[in-house]
């Protein structure tokens, strides 16, 4: 047997092959990223720092985590963020040069791009038009936006492929510090579901990959918010320094909102009181009738001076029912008839319909049964499921008041905020989209801690026994 297996040649081993070197394959990878790098740097150097500044601040988030939910969360992150880096070459490649010096996806994206290189050329000396020059100082949509964009196009050159990564980079920024928080106080489920849900969400993701002023506004409103959490713990902690850090970012967001567009910074502002009382009144509930009775008494005693605030944002909804566009009515049917004259009629009993059923179609516009566009068919997906997030972040309220009181009133305050100012204000569904989008992650972070709660229950079932701890700022 032995003699056999000799002669087959199975007694003597045979020289063992030298490992194959990993080297020349890193090498060419390596070299084909730099090359690809290279030629991208060469098109458009913003477009590299800006993609360079996304994965960064994704590579941060996900180091500080381990098992499972980092696994989730590079999933999340690398399609979310992949996606969009796809749509914006996709806006690329479908540029058509004879038509077009770029491709935007909405019409405000392509006006904002223009104001832009308009300011760029104003501060480098090109002779700009008189239509150029009236685009500049227009009031309708003026905002300190453009001069941002016209800043980084003046170090970088006209770059208009680039500034939409410059949305992606504040979209990611602000859902990423979202995570932060509401990983912090409701756990890791929790907020990787929030996360997903943000970063997934139809019209954020469109508004997060255009040229326009959401996903600035949506970062510095997380600014707003996180700050204000941060700034509560640590004065809860004695640690002042940090304290007065937070409030500096907090000072710092207002200050870039009060410039972005009209209304954001009173949203900041009346987020930041609303959640201060929504803590009051979480520690001692039987101050909220003392809370009650004063505002109703200040809605009264300043009556004289409300009913004119109620009747210029009747007017901006007059506004938007008379523009182009999809709209819906909110004002007694006379108002439509006689036109923004008749507003200076308006009652106070006539004021407070309007603010209620303003506030009514801030929640439920679009009516999913009264699509009548392929754009707003396109919508009822994602109007059915904020019904049910609205439903879950009911849930979540009452979960997250047990678990930290602090962050829930934070987070719950600023869809209140946006709900107060911009619901008077509007009356064109596109636009009310738009801009209820900016409060949608708070109302989804809260959604996600009651979905959470929910899924936890239904697996483990009630500890006989058992009382939720509560987690003090």
């Amino acid at each position: 047997m032995s003699s056999a297996i000799d002669a087959a040649g199975g007694g003597r081993p045979g020289p063992v092959p030298p490992p194959a070197s990993a080297f020349p394959r890193a090498a060419r990878a390596a070299s084909a990223l730099g090359l690809a790098l290279g030629v991208i740097w060469a098109l458009s150097p913003l477009a590299v720092a800006l993609a360079a500044a996304i994965v960064w601040m994704c590579a941060a988030s996900v180091s500080r985590l381990q098992g499972r939910e980092r696994v989730h969360l590079v999933r999340i992150l690398a399609l979310a963020i992949g996606l969009r880096f796809i749509a914006v070459g996709l806006l690329l490649v479908g540029t058509r040069p004879d038509r077009e010096p770029f491709l935007a996806l909405f019409p405000d994206a392509q006006y904002l791009l223009d104001r832009s290189l308009w300011i760029r050329n104003l501060w480098l000396g090109v002779e700009i038009g008189p239509h150029q020059w009236l685009g500049i100082v227009d009031p309708y949509a003026a905002s300190s936006y453009p001069y941002l964009l016209a800043a980084l196009q003046t170090i970088a050159g006209p770059s208009p492929y680039a500034l939409c990564l410059l949305s992606v980079a504040f979209f990611t920024a602000g859902a990423l510090l979202m995570h932060r928080m509401v990983r912090g106080a409701f756990g890791g489920p929790t907020a990787t579901l929030a996360l997903a849900a943000t970063m997934c969400w139809p019209t954020l993701f469109a508004w997060s990959i255009s040229v326009l002023r959401e996903a600035f506004q949506f970062f510095l409103g997380a600014l707003v918010a996180a700050g204000l959490y941060y700034a509560g713990r640590h004065v809860r902690r004695g640690w002042a320094g940090r304290a007065l850090a937070s409030t500096a970012a907090v000072a710092g967001a207002l200050w870039m909102l009060s410039g972005l567009r009209e209304g954001t910074l009173e949203i900041g502002l009346l987020a930041i009181a609303l959640a201060l009382a929504f803590r009051v009144v979480a520690a001692r509930p039987s101050v909220a009738a003392a809370l009650i009775a004063l505002s109703l008494f200040g809605a009264v005693r300043f009556e004289k001076r409300i009913v004119p605030v109620v009747r210029l944002a009747a007017d901006r909804h007059l506004g938007h029912v008379m523009s182009a566009g999809r709209s819906y009515q909110l004002l007694d049917r006379r108002f439509y008839a006689a036109g923004p004259a008749s507003l200076g009629t308006m009652t106070t009993a006539e004021g407070l319909g309007f603010l209620a059923r303003s506030a009514a179609a801030f929640v439920v516009m679009p009516l999913p049964w009264r699509a009548a566009s392929v754009s707003e068919f396109t919508l009822v997906p994602q109007q059915i499921v904020w019904y049910l997030a609205l439903a879950a972040a009911l849930a979540g309220l009452a979960a997250g008041l047990r678990r930290d009181p602090w962050l829930t009133s934070v987070l719950a305050a600023y869809p209140i905020a946006g709900l107060l100012i911009i619901a008077p204000n509007s009356g064109n569904i596109g636009t009310l989209v738009r801009h209820r989008d900016m409060i949608v992650p708070f109302v989804l972070s809260l959604a996600a801690a009651g979905a959470a709660g929910s899924l936890h229950r239904v697996r483990t079932g009630p500890a006989p026994g058992a009382t939720p701890a509560v987690v003090q700022p």
